[in-house]
This record gives structure tokens, C-alpha cells and sequence, in this order.
């Protein structure tokens, strides 16, 4: 069976299998773990936890508590995973920022969201003191490389602007990451095996989406436009290899001959025929005839099969000769002539230091095959 060409997206089935016994072994040494959530259900209905790579949705009716289940795993993730380091980004539309601090200190406090904003009783300084030290936690905690960010407004222009850059400037420098280091940019779990060359591109379903706004689509050009890697690009392209993102070229001098035409020189007109074996027959020879000429009134006169060709015509045809070939070989004869002489008693095989004679004697050794083109022949 042949080899399958190489297509984008294929892969060997024993790469894989190898990049999965790399992924469980970093599993078994604890290099890798899931992410544990506050309910054991959950996590026994996973792999212990949440895996990384993998995406949940939670669903229900509303008003049913996805906010409040969302607000716990979030608020839960740092003291459950503590020797593990993630960034957290939280979409939160549903309220004002005050609003969303008041129900995550209620959280926290594990206190009723009317008692955080002080509508049945004033809040006591017992919980008070305790949402300032909670606020100074998540300060440290900030401060250490533990990101949790939250998008809660639409952004002004100055906003979008900053954020079609940070939007690039991102996507480059991940390009940027793979390039230097494989696909381990992508997270821990995978190897930092070299991946050029590759190529980077924008989806079809980016490139085909359509926005109910003029803004949206002209954003969208705004960032492919900006997605340059090392000169290469934009919008996409190809990163060929980790010392050169674009293939070296190198320059090869040549020198060319060029037949010079003369502008007074007569017009010359060439015409070539090729095949394994010529003939060139004629059909009225006169006298001219050999011993054993062709009857051409036995052949088709339209077209000769392959059987004439081969026993009716080439046997019955001569070698045409070599006219340069013979030139030498009559010269020779010539030469010998003129300057021979010996005892006429002996023959020129008898005689030494006759370099003619030897000449002479080498050219008759193949005088058959170079004198006869028996691939070009006459009748």
C-alpha cells in the first residue's frame, strides 16, 4: 500500500499515541493535575477534577443559581488548587461592579446578600473587618502573579482601541511563542518538539462571520492587517524554519551562451525527425535498384504496419554512412600510403614505431560501427 501524501490536520496514529503516554506519565508524576471544584460529585464525575483543555458548560432555567455556582468554583479555585498557577477572566454583565463585589463578599462571608448591604441590620464590624482582610488577600494574591480580572462594561473608543491592540499584539506574540518553543505555548501539556515549518491563519468561520455593524467588520481587518511575525505576514503565513522565519535565498552565477545572429548573414531554416529507426525510401530507383528491392506493391501504400517495417523493409534496406567518420578513415588510408615502406617482404604488422600504420590498424577494428548508422537507413 502506498504512504498517505502528508495533509494539514493528519497525523501519524503512533505520534499520538506517544504524545499520550508523555501527557499520563506527566499526570503520574503530579506535573499535570486536574483542577478540583468545591463538589465532589463534580470532580468524581471528571478526572478528579476539571482537566485543562477541556471546556464545561453549565446550564438551567433562570433564576435556577448558575451565577452562584460560577461565583463558588471561582471563588473556591485558588484554596483548592494552591500549588497551581492559572489566571482567572470573568464575563459578568448581569449587574453594576458594586452590585457583583457585594454577592462575592456575601460569598465569601457565607452571609446573606441583604445583611453584606446592610438592608435588615447594619453590617457589624466583626464581617466588616473581614471583607478588608479578604480585599487585602486578593491584593497579595494579585501581586504574586494571581490574576482574576472581570469584563463588566462596554468599552468606550479609546477602550476598543486598546483593545484591538492587546487583541494583535497577543496573537503575534503567541506566534511569536510557538515559534521559539514549539507547542508548549499552548500550555504545559504539550511538548516542545520543533513544529516548522507551519503556518498561521485566520479560521473561515472568523473570515465568514458577519456583524450586524460597519465598526465590527473593520475591527476585525484591524487586527488581521496587524498580525506580522518577523516580517512575515499579514493576516497569515508561513514560518519556515526556527533560525529563518522566511527560506534563505541564495544566488548562482551563470554564464549562458547566446548564438549572435548576423544582421547581413542569409535566413536559415531547420526541420528534425525523430524516431528509433529512419528510413528514407524511394519508390522509383530506375537502375538504381539492388539485388533484393522492396515491392511496394505488396505494402499498403497509405501506411506500413510494424511486420513491414520488419520483414519486408528493413532487410531489404542499407546503413547510411557516417561521412565524417569515413573522412578519417580514408585519410588514414592515405597517410599509410604515402609515407609506408617496408620490406616487401613482411607485412606492416611485422614492423614497430609506425605510429600511422598503428592508427590505421585501430580504425579498422571498428570501422562497422563507425562508419554504418544502421538506425538511419536508405533503399
Amino acid at each position: 500500500m502506498d504512504k498517505p501524501k502528508k495533509k494539514y490536520g493528519r497525523k501519524s496514529y503512533v505520534n499520538v499515541l506517544e504524545k499520550g503516554l508523555k501527557y499520563i506519565n506527566k499526570r503520574r508524576n503530579g506535573e499535570i493535575k486536574s483542577l478540583l471544584t468545591p463538589w465532589p460529585s463534580l470532580n468524581e464525575a471528571g478526572v478528579n477534577g476539571l482537566e485543562w483543555g477541556s471546556m464545561l458548560t453549565i446550564g438551567a432555567r433562570p433564576g435556577a443559581g448558575k451565577t452562584m455556582i460560577v461565583s463558588q468554583m471561582l471563588r473556591e479555585a485558588r484554596r483548592l488548587n494552591p500549588d497551581q498557577k492559572f489566571n482567572i477572566l470573568e464575563f459578568q454583565f448581569e449587574m453594576g461592579d458594586e452590585q457583583y463585589a457585594a454577592r462575592q463578599f456575601a460569598g465569601e462571608m457565607a452571609q446573606d446578600y441583604g445583611v453584606i448591604l446592610s438592608t435588615k441590620r447594619q453590617l457589624d464590624d466583626f464581617i466588616l473587618d473581614n471583607i478588608n482582610k479578604y480585599v487585602e488577600h486578593c491584593k497579595d494574591m494579585e501581586s504574586h502573579g494571581q490574576i482574576r480580572e472581570v469584563i463588566s462594561e462596554s468599552l468606550t473608543h479609546t477602550d476598543m482601541e486598546e483593545a484591538i491592540q492587546e487583541a494583535y499584539l497577543e496573537i503575534r506574540h503567541l506566534i511569536y511563542d510557538i515559534h521559539k518553543n514549539g507547542l508548549s505555548a499552548f500550555g504545559p501539556f504539550y511538548d516542545t518538539e520543533d513544529v516548522h515549518p507551519f503556518y498561521f491563519k485566520p479560521t473561515k468561520d472568523f473570515l465568514n462571520r458577519g456583524y450586524p455593524d460597519t465598526g465590527s467588520t473593520f475591527n476585525r481587518m484591524l487586527i488581521l492587517n496587524n498580525i506580522n511575525v518577523m516580517r512575515v505576514g499579514p493576516n497569515n503565513g508561513l514560518i519556515f524554519d526556527k533560525g529563518y522565519a522566511k527560506p534563505k535565498s541564495s544566488s548562482v552565477d551563470e554564464i549562458i551562451e547566446v548564438p549572435v545572429i548576423l544582421p547581413d548573414s542569409p535566413e536559415q531554416t531547420f526541420s528534425s525527425l525523430t524516431a528509433d529507426k529512419i528510413y528514407f525510401l524511394s519508390t522509383d530507383l530506375g537502375s538504381n535498384e539492388g539485388e533484393s528491392p522492396i515491392n511496394f506493391k505488396s505494402l499498403d501504400k497509405y501506411d506500413f504496419t510494424q511486420e513491414d517495417y520488419i520483414k519486408n523493409i528493413d532487410p531489404k534496406t542499407y546503413s547510411t554512412v557516417r561521412g565524417e567518420n569515413l573522412l578519417i578513415l580514408l585519410k588514414s588510408i592515405i597517410q599509410v600510403i604515402f609515407t609506408h615502406r617496408h620490406n616487401p617482404l613482411k607485412s606492416i604488422i611485422g614492423q614497430t614505431e609506425y605510429a600511422e600504420g598503428e592508427e590505421l590498424k585501430k580504425l579498422y577494428q571498428t570501422v562497422e560501427n563507425d562508419i554504418l548508422n544502421k538506425s538511419i537507413r536508405i533503399n
